[in-house]
């Protein structure tokens, strides 16, 4: 989802995030006017228009700032001085403020950092405000940022192979076409992958983006800070949501000759939309909350933390089920939302304040052996969850369903453990992280928000093919199929399902991958991605 600084880009021009602002005020209305037909449609559409406003004035506040507080009243020139004055003796005779390694400097009525440390390596802060109360926290690591980078790319590559996972399996799912002879195979492995894929890694991305929030926040400020968030992640969103995903649909709609219709499309962005949500509440929140020194708590100790969460996210689960008001406002599934994404966003913030990713490079081997063979663990029972009922396997009685209602935090925190800990391996093994997977982590931000137009232009390829070699291919909605002998409809065959799976697979890869670090060159887009 995000590239190696997530929500740091190049110093903008103010047309831009006033642009990204103005177009988060047309999305609103465009919500309010065609909200849906179903209350939930409706209330998620006015959420959403009330979200993208308050988005948009923030954007335009933070980019007018400097002319908009000269039109607020001014405090008294003596009164500030007095007060500079008495913040000064009350430093002064503060022992334990002076033995800190942080010293606030009043005169000038800036912070700056002390000549023991705390300043940042390439320079003085970009502003004024740059360090929000007094807070201060050293960049993460060059060291760290190119495993970190390395890893964005992998997630990244995995939720591209999700998704066309997710477009050759969805057929096996709808209960109005029957399951056919050999293709059991590709349905095992598609399910299983899907389990231990989407359980976890969207969250991580959420972790990882956290982790230079502290960083970006005391370098730029709160002002900086949003303007760049505006550009970076509500760029993308209204570049997709607004442009992006109704083109892919509409080409979609004419393909299957349906009506054409302009409609609102979050596609993969609506995790780009919540991060830049959890990115400004985090901002705001930090210019009112108090410095927290907080050493790492010991990995087993996060996974108890996971479980509780697992708990959470049972719960919540059994309240929501399929309803869609679990999809409220744009997110895909509260459940993840509370269970994961937030506590996930939460800790990679506080890590990054901490500096964890220290602790978890340097984890001992009769930690790291238990993580990973709870990992396998897990994959064995989401095998065995799937396999009962595709192969099917007598004698065996797992409930698949509590499987998948307990399990995503417990899961996602052992495995980004284990993700976290193995990039740092690979990268400090070897030279450090090479040219090819520098590239890959530069456009992987772009990737995950273009991916569907690459993957339905080589979808369509593959039907036409299969069209061309004879097979009768009709839809239901968005899936495939074709008809048996006897006129009922039935599923692709064998062949060309997993045919199908490895050409869209590795034409999207090869495609998306390069198409994403060319177009992050151009002009506007090197802002934004």
């Amino acid at each position: 989802m995000t590239s190696a600084r997530p929500g740091d880009s190049p110093e903008v021009a103010p047309w831009l995030p006033t642009l990204t602002s103005l177009l988060f005020f047309a999305e609103a209305a465009w919500r309010i006017a065609a909200p849906g037909t179903s209350a939930p449609q409706r209330a998620s559409a006015y959420f959403n228009a009330a979200n993208f406003l308050a988005l948009g004035m923030l954007g335009l506040c933070c980019v007018y700032w400097p002319t908009l507080s000269k039109w607020l009243p001014r405090r008294d020139e003596n009164e500030n001085e007095i007060e500079d004055k008495t913040q000064q003796v009350e430093l002064e005779n503060s022992p334990s403020l002076m033995d800190t390694e942080q010293r606030v400097v009043v005169e000038s009525g800036e912070a700056t950092p002390s000549d023991e440390g705390g300043g940042r390596p390439d320079g003085a802060p970009e502003g004024p405000d740059a360090v929000p109360r007094g807070q201060q926290t050293e960049d993460v690591r060059p060291a760290a940022k190119a495993y970190l980078s390395s890893l964005t790319a992998f997630l990244v590559f995995m939720t591209v192979t999700n998704h066309v996972v997710k477009a050759f399996s969805e057929a096996s799912l709808d209960r109005g076409l029957p399951q056919t002879e050999g293709v059991e195979s590709f349905v095992t492995g598609a399910a299983w992958f899907l389990l231990t894929d989407q359980k976890s890694f969207i969250a991580t991305l959420f972790l990882l983006a956290g982790l230079y929030c502290p960083e970006i926040l005391d370098r730029k400020g709160l002002r900086g800070f949003v303007i760049n968030a505006q550009v970076r992640l509500g760029g993308a969103w209204v570049l997709y949501s607004a442009l992006l995903g109704p083109l892919t649909i509409m080409w979609g709609l004419d393909y299957l000759s349906l009506p054409l219709k302009y409609l609102y499309s979050s596609g993969p962005t609506w995790a780009v939309l919540w991060l830049l949500n959890f990115s400004i509440a985090y901002a705001l929140i930090a210019q009112i909350a108090p410095t927290v020194k907080w050493s790492m708590p010991h990995p087993f100790v996060l996974l108890l933390a996971g479980l509780a969460l697992s708990g959470v996210f049972y719960g919540m689960t059994v309240a929501a089920g399929d309803s869609r008001w679990n999809y409220f406002g744009t997110m895909n599934k509260w459940n993840y939302a509370v269970a994961l994404y937030v506590p996930f966003f939460t800790v990679g913030v506080v890590g990054g304040r901490n500096d964890w990713l220290k602790s978890v490079e340097e984890m001992p081997a009769w930690v790291v052996w238990p993580l990973r063979l709870i990992v396998l663990g897990f994959w064995v029972t989401f095998f065995l969850a799937t396999a009962q009922v595709t192969i099917p396997i007598p004698g065996l009685s797992l409930d698949s369903g509590l499987v998948d209602s307990i399990a995503p935090p417990l899961y996602a925190t052992v495995v980004s453990l284990n993700l976290l800990f193995l990039f740092n391996r690979i990268s400090s093994s070897g030279k450090g992280q090479s040219k090819f997977m520098s590239n890959m982590g530069d456009a992987a931000y772009l990737v995950y928000v273009i991916q569907y137009v690459p993957m339905s232009v080589m979808l369509i390829s593959w039907m036409e093919i299969l069209r061309a070699a004879g097979v009768l291919i009709s839809y239901k909605g968005t899936i495939s199929y074709t008809y048996d002998d006897k006129g009922e409809p039935q599923l692709l065959s064998k062949g060309a399902v997993w045919g199908g799976f490895f050409f869209v697979l590795v034409l999207t890869q090869l495609i998306v991958w390069p198409l994403s670090f060319y177009l992050r060159k151009l002009p506007v887009m090197n802002k934004m991605f």
